[in-house]
């Protein structure tokens, strides 16, 4: 397509064609029946027809935020030739199985400002983005320096690489999510609450977080999250005793409360994972927890998309190894109202819907809003829809040589892109000096 510059009317285009699609469901709740138009070249209108505190985070930096020209819709979204976008970098070659290459954009409309000098962005003629599934590659290609810099870097990998890659920088940090055990709570034994309750007083969770081997890792991490303000996180000794009592590990307790809510001799269970070995660990290490409590879990294995299949169509039974991201806190909270389709528990809670809905659907202050959301995540523990079973340790890792670069890993919902793209720069030289 021709160069040119972003206009309100490709965003109203955009926002139209999202609205209707099936990412776009929640979005189209809050403007049904309301247009979405330009009045000039930069002025876009959203008729919202609904009050929603959420819907910048949907179409405004959340991974669905993203606005395309009807040129690229007309062309064919599916073909990587055809991206189109306003970044500091145009899309240039995709191999499968070896890498994707990017080119400077020579329109690219930000600058920066080193040490009162004002220079254009970005700072790379090309980026290279190689595809390594292999992890033993992936480390050896850091190592010898063809690799600048890695994402997310596995923990079992931590010690070695700093033993063997002298001069490289890291910066590790217990991220912003874990896994946790999702109980389908609309079908037995998981609906009643006692029951599930009774589960997590018999889940070690001290000892979920030590299979990463890093330390020490916080237990009460989710739905909120310790680097969340004192107006949202409750600390653990400020929960209420009978909060308090689900982080307290005792298998002996645990069975006295199944045998009190009926379940004297235990049960069968299904334990639902995805094809990730770290996860299928970590369930074999919940089944064998339950098992002295005398709950006999079953562990299914699926591959990615069978997994993805059954945790939106809620057609698991039992327990689900999930993902829990604990970030944004309106967010993560509503994942687990009624109605989204994210909310893996298959948990119904009439109250817990109702000060959702006020919460995001009324007009009010940020302390009243952070003030149900506080009480809100308290609640949630106490009902256990899901078992926190570990928060997540991760680590970045580069070169000395990639300048003004200072561990950003979190800039837009998981993404450092825009930060090492636009913004850091490669000294050749010291890169020379270093040896590689």
């Amino acid at each position: 397509m021709e160069n040119r510059e972003l206009t309100a009317d490709d965003m109203a285009a955009d926002l139209l064609y999202f609205r209707e699609a099936p990412g776009g469901a929640t979005f189209k709740k809050w403007t049904a029946g309301g247009d979405i138009y330009a009045t000039d070249r930069y002025t876009l209108v959203i008729e919202f027809t609904a009050y929603s505190s959420e819907w910048l985070y949907i179409i405004g930096y959340e991974e669905r935020a993203l606005f395309s020209p009807p040129e690229m819709e007309v062309a064919g979204m599916d073909k990587w030739e055809n991206q189109v976008g306003t970044g500091p970098f145009m899309f240039k070659e995709y191999v499968v199985g070896s890498h994707m290459t990017y080119e400077r954009n020579p329109n690219y409309w930000k600058t920066t400002t080193i040490d009162g000098v004002e220079y254009e962005l970005p700072f790379y003629d090309e980026i290279v983005w190689p595809i390594i599934p292999d992890v033993a590659t992936q480390m050896a290609a850091l190592r010898t320096g063809e690799l600048d810099i890695h994402y997310i870097m596995p923990v079992e990998q931590w010690e070695n690489m700093e033993e063997t890659a002298s001069g490289i920088l890291s910066s590790k940090y217990t991220a912003a999510r874990g896994v946790g055990c999702f109980l389908r709570c609309n079908e037995p034994p998981f609906d009643d609450v006692e029951v599930r309750r009774a589960m997590m007083v018999g889940t070690d969770m001290k000892a979920f977080g030590d299979m990463h081997g890093v330390g020490s890792l916080p237990i009460h991490w989710a739905p909120l999250w310790p680097g969340h303000p004192e107006t949202l996180y409750t600390p653990l000794e400020d929960l209420p005793a009978s909060v308090q009592l689900l982080f307290d590990y005792n298998p002996t307790l645990a069975k006295q409360m199944l045998a009190d809510a009926g379940h004297p001799d235990g049960f069968k269970v299904q334990l639902n994972v995805g094809a990730t070995v770290q996860w299928q660990d970590m369930m074999a290490l919940l089944a064998a927890q339950w098992a002295e409590i005398g709950v006999e879990a079953e562990i299914v294995v699926r591959d990615a998309a069978g997994n993805t299949k059954v945790k939106y169509a809620q057609t698991y039974h039992g327990g689900l190894a999930q993902n829990w991201e604990t970030g944004n806190p309106i967010a993560l909270l509503s994942r687990f109202e009624s109605t989204t389709t994210m909310n893996f528990s298959a948990w119904y809670d009439d109250y817990f819907d109702e000060q959702i809905g006020l919460m995001t659907s009324t007009v009010l202050s940020p302390a009243e809003e952070a003030s149900i959301g506080k009480a809100l995540a308290v609640y949630m523990l106490g009902e256990v829809p899901a078992i926190p079973l570990s928060a997540t340790p991760e680590a970045v890792y580069w070169w000395p040589w990639v300048k003004n670069y200072y561990a950003e890993t979190n800039v837009a919902d998981r993404s450092f892109g825009m930060v090492f793209a636009g913004y850091t720069w490669l000294d050749q030289d010291l890169k020379a000096e270093m040896g590689y």
